[in-house]
Parts: C-alpha cells; sequence; structure tokens
C-alpha cells in the first residue's frame, strides 16, 4: 500500500433497451469480469447521459462528472 493513492476499477455495460442479451452472456458478463448490465432507452439521451454520468461520478467520488455528452 502506497499512502495517499486509492486505485479502483469499475466497469457496466449501458445497453440499449432493444437489445437482448443471452442469460449466458450475461452471467459470463457477472462472472468473469463482475460487472452487471443495465438496460437504458438512448432515444431518451439526456435520461441515458444522465444515468451514465450519475454512475460515472459515483464510481469515481465525483473526479469524473460528464463522461457523455448530453
Amino acid at each position: 500500500d502506497t499512502p495517499g493513492i486509492d486505485l479502483r476499477l469499475a466497469n457496466k455495460i449501458f445497453k440499449s433497451n432493444t437489445i437482448r442479451i443471452k442469460s449466458d452472456y450475461e452471467e459470463l458478463i457477472r462472472e468473469t469480469f463482475n460487472s452487471t448490465i443495465q438496460e437504458i432507452d438512448f432515444s431518451q439521451s439526456e435520461a441515458a447521459a444522465k444515468t451514465i454520468n450519475d454512475w460515472c461520478e459515483q464510481q469515481t467520488e465525483s473526479k469524473i462528472k460528464d463522461m457523455v455528452d448530453k
């Protein structure tokens, strides 16, 4: 451990609600990458961007606030 250094890894798949993913693939994502898949309605671009940006901001303790444009 190095004082003052905190390294974290976060990942998540945001997919369109119009795309279907096989349960085997979803399980692979969960088990292999310790990740999840979240459905988003990308036709609602501002709400989709807010969902992604809020998640990113939370994961980075507010260091990254606007990962994607609205």
